[in-house]
Protein backbone atom coordinates (compact mmCIF):
# COMPACT_ATOMS: atom_id res chain seq x y z
CA UNK A 1 0.00 0.00 0.00
CA UNK A 2 0.98 3.68 -0.37
CA UNK A 3 -0.51 6.89 1.07
CA UNK A 4 -3.34 5.00 2.75
CA UNK A 5 -5.44 5.32 5.90
CA UNK A 6 -6.78 2.15 7.53
CA UNK A 7 -9.17 2.56 10.49
CA UNK A 8 -11.31 0.17 12.57
CA UNK A 9 -10.16 -3.05 10.91
CA UNK A 10 -9.15 -6.42 12.28
CA UNK A 11 -7.87 -9.81 11.23
CA UNK A 12 -8.52 -13.05 13.12
CA UNK A 13 -7.50 -15.59 10.48
CA UNK A 14 -4.13 -17.24 10.00
CA UNK A 15 -1.85 -15.54 7.48
CA UNK A 16 0.88 -17.62 5.86
CA UNK A 17 3.24 -16.57 3.07
CA UNK A 18 6.20 -18.42 1.62
CA UNK A 19 8.19 -15.29 0.74
CA UNK A 20 8.08 -11.52 1.12
CA UNK A 21 6.51 -9.60 3.99
CA UNK A 22 3.37 -10.29 6.00
CA UNK A 23 1.28 -8.16 8.34
CA UNK A 24 -1.94 -8.69 10.21
CA UNK A 25 -3.48 -5.52 8.74
CA UNK A 26 -1.28 -4.74 5.72
CA UNK A 27 1.57 -6.65 4.13
CA UNK A 28 3.79 -3.72 3.10
CA UNK A 29 3.94 0.04 2.58
CA UNK A 30 6.22 1.41 -0.11
CA UNK A 31 6.03 5.22 -0.02
CA UNK A 32 4.20 8.27 1.26
CA UNK A 33 2.48 8.85 4.59
CA UNK A 34 0.02 6.21 5.75
CA UNK A 35 -1.91 5.71 8.98
CA UNK A 36 -3.21 2.60 10.71
CA UNK A 37 -5.57 3.48 13.55
CA UNK A 38 -7.78 1.43 15.89
CA UNK A 39 -6.96 -1.95 14.33
CA UNK A 40 -5.96 -5.32 15.71
CA UNK A 41 -4.69 -8.72 14.68
CA UNK A 42 -5.46 -11.90 16.60
CA UNK A 43 -4.53 -14.38 13.89
CA UNK A 44 -1.30 -16.35 13.67
CA UNK A 45 1.16 -14.94 11.11
CA UNK A 46 3.77 -17.16 9.47
CA UNK A 47 6.25 -15.97 6.86
CA UNK A 48 9.10 -17.65 5.08
CA UNK A 49 10.26 -14.24 3.88
CA UNK A 50 12.22 -11.41 5.41
CA UNK A 51 9.60 -9.44 7.30
CA UNK A 52 6.63 -10.02 9.58
CA UNK A 53 4.57 -7.77 11.87
CA UNK A 54 1.37 -7.83 13.87
CA UNK A 55 -0.02 -4.88 11.88
CA UNK A 56 2.36 -3.76 9.09
CA UNK A 57 5.94 -4.39 7.96
CA UNK A 58 8.02 -1.89 5.96
CA UNK A 59 10.85 -3.22 3.82
CA UNK A 60 14.31 -1.75 4.46
CA UNK A 61 15.00 1.15 2.12
CA UNK A 62 11.37 2.07 1.48
CA UNK A 63 10.51 5.74 2.01
CA UNK A 64 7.15 5.13 3.68
CA UNK A 65 6.18 7.24 6.69
CA UNK A 66 3.73 5.09 8.65
CA UNK A 67 1.92 6.09 11.84
CA UNK A 68 0.37 3.26 13.87
CA UNK A 69 -1.85 4.27 16.78
CA UNK A 70 -4.27 2.47 19.09
CA UNK A 71 -3.53 -0.95 17.62
CA UNK A 72 -2.70 -4.28 19.19
CA UNK A 73 -1.51 -7.72 18.24
CA UNK A 74 -2.50 -10.86 20.14
CA UNK A 75 -1.63 -13.32 17.37
CA UNK A 76 1.48 -15.50 17.46
CA UNK A 77 4.29 -14.65 15.01
CA UNK A 78 7.27 -16.64 13.76
CA UNK A 79 9.65 -13.71 14.25
CA UNK A 80 9.50 -10.07 13.21
CA UNK A 81 7.93 -7.26 15.25
CA UNK A 82 4.88 -7.30 17.49
CA UNK A 83 3.29 -4.15 16.06
CA UNK A 84 5.10 -2.38 13.19
CA UNK A 85 8.44 -0.94 12.13
CA UNK A 86 6.84 2.34 11.08
CA UNK A 87 8.02 5.85 11.88
CA UNK A 88 5.57 6.43 14.76
CA UNK A 89 4.08 3.73 16.96
CA UNK A 90 1.92 5.18 19.73
CA UNK A 91 -0.60 3.72 22.19
CA UNK A 92 -0.10 0.11 21.04
CA UNK A 93 0.54 -3.23 22.70
CA UNK A 94 1.64 -6.74 21.84
CA UNK A 95 0.45 -9.80 23.73
CA UNK A 96 1.20 -12.35 21.02
CA UNK A 97 4.16 -14.74 21.29
CA UNK A 98 7.05 -15.38 18.92
CA UNK A 99 8.15 -11.90 17.79
CA UNK A 100 11.83 -10.96 17.85
CA UNK A 101 11.03 -7.38 18.90
CA UNK A 102 8.06 -6.65 21.12
CA UNK A 103 6.79 -3.42 19.56
CA UNK A 104 8.86 -2.09 16.67
CA UNK A 105 12.18 -2.31 14.87
CA UNK A 106 13.64 0.17 12.41
CA UNK A 107 17.04 0.83 10.89
CA UNK A 108 18.45 2.26 7.64
CA UNK A 109 15.08 3.85 6.87
CA UNK A 110 14.40 7.53 6.22
CA UNK A 111 13.39 8.28 9.80
CA UNK A 112 14.30 7.80 13.45
CA UNK A 113 11.32 5.88 14.84
CA UNK A 114 9.22 7.15 17.74
CA UNK A 115 7.64 4.63 20.11
CA UNK A 116 5.40 6.05 22.85
CA UNK A 117 2.85 4.73 25.37
CA UNK A 118 3.27 1.10 24.35
CA UNK A 119 3.80 -2.17 26.19
CA UNK A 120 4.79 -5.73 25.39
CA UNK A 121 3.67 -8.72 27.41
CA UNK A 122 4.24 -11.37 24.74
CA UNK A 123 6.95 -14.03 24.95
CA UNK A 124 9.72 -13.21 22.49
CA UNK A 125 11.91 -15.52 20.41
CA UNK A 126 15.37 -15.37 18.85
CA UNK A 127 18.87 -14.85 20.21
CA UNK A 128 18.67 -11.05 19.85
CA UNK A 129 15.10 -10.61 21.08
CA UNK A 130 14.37 -7.16 22.56
CA UNK A 131 11.38 -6.14 24.65
CA UNK A 132 10.57 -2.94 22.73
CA UNK A 133 12.92 -2.56 19.73
CA UNK A 134 16.46 -3.50 18.72
CA UNK A 135 17.92 -0.09 17.91
CA UNK A 136 18.68 2.32 20.74
CA UNK A 137 18.61 5.38 18.45
CA UNK A 138 14.80 5.19 18.57
CA UNK A 139 12.78 7.81 20.45
CA UNK A 140 11.24 5.65 23.18
CA UNK A 141 9.03 7.18 25.87
CA UNK A 142 6.64 5.72 28.46
CA UNK A 143 6.95 2.10 27.29
CA UNK A 144 6.79 -0.99 29.46
CA UNK A 145 7.64 -4.66 29.14
CA UNK A 146 7.41 -7.87 31.12
CA UNK A 147 10.43 -8.59 33.28
CA UNK A 148 11.28 -11.83 31.46
CA UNK A 149 13.48 -9.50 29.36
CA UNK A 150 16.15 -7.34 30.96
CA UNK A 151 16.25 -4.39 28.58
CA UNK A 152 14.10 -2.47 26.10
CA UNK A 153 16.84 -2.55 23.39
CA UNK A 154 19.80 -4.77 22.56
CA UNK A 155 22.44 -2.63 24.28
CA UNK A 156 20.59 -1.88 27.52
CA UNK A 157 20.11 1.83 26.79
CA UNK A 158 17.86 3.70 29.24
CA UNK A 159 14.85 5.73 28.13
CA UNK A 160 12.53 8.18 29.87
CA UNK A 161 9.82 6.49 31.93
CA UNK A 162 10.46 3.13 30.27
CA UNK A 163 10.93 0.06 32.42
CA UNK A 164 10.30 -3.62 32.94
CA UNK A 165 7.37 -4.70 35.11
CA UNK A 166 6.48 -7.86 36.96
CA UNK A 167 3.30 -9.68 35.98
CA UNK A 168 1.55 -8.23 39.03
CA UNK A 169 2.70 -4.71 38.15
CA UNK A 170 1.32 -5.22 34.65
CA UNK A 171 -2.12 -5.62 36.26
CA UNK A 172 -1.80 -2.33 38.18
CA UNK A 173 -2.89 0.87 36.42
CA UNK A 174 -0.49 2.98 38.47
CA UNK A 175 2.46 1.16 36.87
CA UNK A 176 1.77 2.77 33.49
CA UNK A 177 2.93 6.34 33.99
CA UNK A 178 2.00 8.57 31.05
CA UNK A 179 -0.81 6.36 29.73
CA UNK A 180 -4.05 8.28 29.16
CA UNK A 181 -6.60 6.33 31.19
CA UNK A 182 -9.20 9.07 30.70
CA UNK A 183 -9.73 8.77 26.95
CA UNK A 184 -7.50 5.99 25.52
CA UNK A 185 -6.84 3.18 27.99
CA UNK A 186 -8.65 1.22 30.66
CA UNK A 187 -7.68 -1.86 32.65
CA UNK A 188 -8.94 -5.13 31.23
CA UNK A 189 -11.13 -7.71 32.87
CA UNK A 190 -10.23 -11.01 34.53
CA UNK A 191 -9.51 -12.81 31.23
CA UNK A 192 -6.99 -10.10 30.28
CA UNK A 193 -6.23 -7.89 33.33
CA UNK A 194 -3.79 -5.56 31.56
CA UNK A 195 -4.32 -2.20 29.82
CA UNK A 196 -6.67 -2.32 26.84
CA UNK A 197 -8.30 0.32 24.66
CA UNK A 198 -11.60 1.85 25.68
CA UNK A 199 -12.93 1.93 22.12
CA UNK A 200 -12.30 -1.69 21.12
CA UNK A 201 -12.21 -3.67 24.36
CA UNK A 202 -15.46 -5.43 23.50
CA UNK A 203 -13.76 -6.89 20.41
CA UNK A 204 -10.91 -8.56 22.29
CA UNK A 205 -10.63 -12.19 21.18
Amino acid sequence: MSKTTITNCFNSGKISVSAGTAGGIAGACMEGTSTINCCYNSGEIVSGGNGIAGTLYITSGDSADVHVEKCYNSGDLNGGVGISNGSITRNCYNSGDGAYYGISNSSDFYFVPTIQYCYNIGTLSGDEACAITYYSDSNIDHCYFLDNKEYATHDGALFANTSKLSIDQMKDQTSFSGFDFDTVWEMGKSDYPYPVFKAIYEDLP
